[in-house]
């Protein structure tokens, strides 16, 4: 996220209630199935698009080169992970950007 990987990662600080919005942006080469644990999402827009119908999902795969707006409510409290559900994307081996 944001060039890093976690641990070096800053948490997103919600209060419960709040409403959250991402860009998700994918300037790499492979896909990026990214899922979000606790909460389901709103897929908003696409390439910077608004989509007619939202879909709410958890999951999300980013393409090469695709943005993706979300939305969730912030209303399941707790500490939950966004993440690429391809593992090993998940690790960096120790190596920067993350």
């Amino acid at each position: 996220m944001n060039g890093k990987a976690y641990p070096e990662t800053e948490p997103l600080m919600v209060k419960k209630g709040d409403k959250v919005r991402l860009r998700l942006i994918n300037i790499s080469e492979d896909m990026h199935p990214m899922h979000l644990q606790g909460h389901d999402f709103r897929v908003i827009a696409l390439d910077g698009h608004p989509v007619e119908y939202p879909q709410i999902l958890n999951t999300i795969n980013v393409t090469p080169g695709q943005t993706a707006d979300i939305d969730f409510i912030a209303d399941n409290p707790g500490r939950w992970l966004f993440h690429c559900h391809i593992l090993h994307h998940a690790s960096n081996n120790m190596k920067e950007p993350g």
